[in-house]
């Protein structure tokens, strides 16, 4: 069968479709699965005992040399669709980064127009990958998802760094679904899919980059995005934690949602305050609110601005300074030692 065929079938089943409540995010008939490589460009090899959905998944090696793994002359209409699904099993937490590229080509520009989308390689064994549409990031003017003509793995380029030889993939079902499709086959943990991450902040806000985040450290285990989260331990005496390397207008927003695991129910309570100086006061002015942790693994807190309570004579959200969290202090009323957390992930939620 032919490939443009398949898609049609696909995309047929997917629009008649009813969907019910599961987790992962699965369908009978791949979109674009690897069952028949034939049209994939690059060397793939065949699995055909260690497999998602299908007959088979394709397995992609030598990614220093082997670095593009790609489908051309395609004629794909995405736009009625919110995402992209795909399984991928890595054979180590190599920390590489895999860019999926989806090329919408417009001749009025000089150059390749495309979306992309990046895949940090920090598991090991199967993970379904889920890539929003509108977290991609658009390169010079494509035309738009309803003009796709070429996917595209890559493991070189694309802004991903050096790849990395150990870095050994298997790729299975490739699907388009939308976001109804999704939250009706929602995974167990936070999504990582609503609210805005301004693209600026993009590695301070996911805590790749945990160095602007004085009081944590960096963990690589079961992110929710990116390469790593943000562990606070000891929190009796490394009370405090600091990031100068904030969003500093947040009044287009109402509010925020942030990705927190707790390693335990301990019923302590953290501040989360949002520094904003009014150089006329006497004293910090911020705002400030308590969250008790009264639950275990993660857990998606989302952060109402106008609910929040204020100490002295904050500017607004418009001038927020710095963004700092607290285990003493601050009103809290119960500490505990034995609490662990770690964060991931920071959202803003659009008025």
């Amino acid at each position: 069968m032919k490939l443009l065929a398949r898609l049609a079938g696909a995309a047929a089943f997917l629009a008649a479709a009813a969907t019910t409540p599961a987790a992962p995010v699965v369908s009978p008939t791949p979109a674009l699965g690897f069952d028949d490589t034939t049209d994939w460009q690059g060397d793939l090899l065949i699995d055909r005992e260690d497999i998602k959905e299908g007959i088979q998944s394709a397995i992609w090696m030598d990614t220093p040399t082997n670095d593009r793994i790609r489908l051309r002359k395609l004629d794909l209409d995405l736009s009625g669709k919110d995402a992209a699904v795909l399984w991928v099993h890595s054979a180590a937490a190599t920390g590489a980064k895999i860019a999926v590229v989806f090329v919408s080509e417009n001749p009025a520009t000089e150059g390749p127009d495309y979306y992309q989308a990046t895949i940090p390689i920090n598991f090991i064994g199967w993970r379904q990958i889920v890539l929003p549409f509108a977290e991609t990031v658009a390169k010079r003017e494509p035309l738009g998802w309803s003009h796709i003509t070429e996917i595209m793995f890559a493991s070189t380029g694309y802004n991903v760094g050096t790849a990395d030889p150990a870095t050994v993939l298997k790729l299975d079902g490739f699907h388009f679904v939308t976001k109804a499709e999704l939250a009706g086959q929602a995974p167990a943990r936070p999504s990582a899919t609503d609210g805005v991450i301004p693209p600026a902040y993009a590695d301070v806000l996911r805590f790749d980059d945990v160095l602007s985040w004085k009081g944590l450290v960096k963990d690589s285990d079961k992110p929710i995005e990116g390469l790593y989260s943000g562990r606070w331990q000891d929190l009796a005496t490394n009370d405090r934690v600091q990031c100068k390397n904030f969003p500093s207008d947040l009044s287009p927003y109402k509010g925020m949602t942030v990705s927190i695991w707790s390693a335990k129910a301990t019923g302590a309570e953290i501040a989360l305050a949002w520094i904003s100086e009014d150089d006329a006061s006497d004293g910090p002015d911020y705002y400030i609110t308590l969250v008790p942790i009264d639950w275990v693994g993660w857990k998606d807190v989302t952060i109402d601005f106008s609910r929040t309570g204020f100490i002295r004579e904050p500017v607004g959200w418009n001038k927020i300074d710095e963004f700092r969290m607290a285990s003493s202090g601050y009103k809290i009323k119960k500490t505990d030692p034995e609490t662990l957390l770690k964060f991931d992930n920071i959202r803003f939620l659009p008025r």
